[in-house]
């Protein structure tokens, strides 16, 4: 069709020229003009064409739910509707990784939440994939407070090694922790986390659990004496898939 387009313009033009008489200084009778301006609709129609393909390309916001490790099972289940296009986690916080999210208009069934209810555990309609979704972005049917609290387990994937070259070095309260790049593919890349860290650190005379996330190759925490218990912790390469297996950190 383009090809058509195109000759029929070449033979138009070839036919004004070949009248001949003084040259026109007007641009619409301009045989050069002309076919400079049809070239340019033709080539700007090419580049909607390329546009619109890439634009109407489905962006990959609609992911399948990874596994649920646990035997966790359901007391009540709840209906609910995402409002805004929302994330799903491998755990109930943003540290969390996870593997895509869902569109706004879907609805899912919440299985259970975490303590504060801030979280809820959702899957498919009687699917056996579940993962957490903030309840900011949800509508719920029913008292989310009927829901059990559920347990949050680690989404594990083999494809991907934990780092290695792990160092520990401390400056007073401040340990720093360093370790060697896991590369990963382009699909398997959570843009908010590579790294995945879970650490025991004393603070007050308590040992507390603290999770971490990070994209670079280090990070600082605080960690005081004075608790019974010895300090320690576990780092993770943090995808799209799941988390590795973890490394143990040499705690200074």
């Amino acid at each position: 069709m383009t090809k058509r387009i195109l000759l029929t313009l070449m033979l138009a033009a070839l036919a004004l020229t070949a009248c001949g008489g003084q040259a026109t200084t007007d641009p619409a009778l301009d045989p050069v003009i002309a076919m400079t301006s049809a070239f340019a609709t033709v080539n700007a129609s090419f580049t909607q064409t390329a546009l619109a393909i890439y634009t109407n390309t489905p962006a990959p916001t609609e992911t399948p739910l990874p596994p649920t490790p646990t035997q966790f099972v359901p007391t009540v289940t709840l209906t609910v509707m995402v409002k805004v296009a929302a994330n799903y986690r491998f755990g109930p916080s943003t540290i969390y990784a996870g593997p895509g999210g869902a569109r706004s208009g879907k609805v899912l069934e919440a299985i259970g939440r975490d303590a504060s209810g801030q979280w809820l555990l959702v899957r498919e309609a009687g699917g056996k994939k579940s993962s957490w979704v903030n309840i900011i972005a949800l509508e719920v049917q029913g008292d989310i407070n009927s829901l059990a609290i559920a347990p949050v387990e680690l989404i594990f994937t083999a494809n991907y090694p934990a780092p290695s070259n792990i160092a520990a070095t401390r400056n007073g309260d401040q340990v720093v922790i360093t370790w060697g790049d896991v590369p990963l593919q382009p699909q398997a890349i959570h843009r908010d986390s590579h790294y995945f860290l879970e650490v025991w650190l004393c603070n007050g005379g308590a040992l507390t659990y603290t999770i971490l996330s990070t994209n670079d190759l280090f990070i600082s925490v605080t960690d005081q004496p004075g608790c019974a218990e010895a300090s320690h912790g576990l780092l993770y390469t943090a995808t799209r898939e799941g988390y590795s297996q973890p490394a143990t950190i040499p705690w200074p």
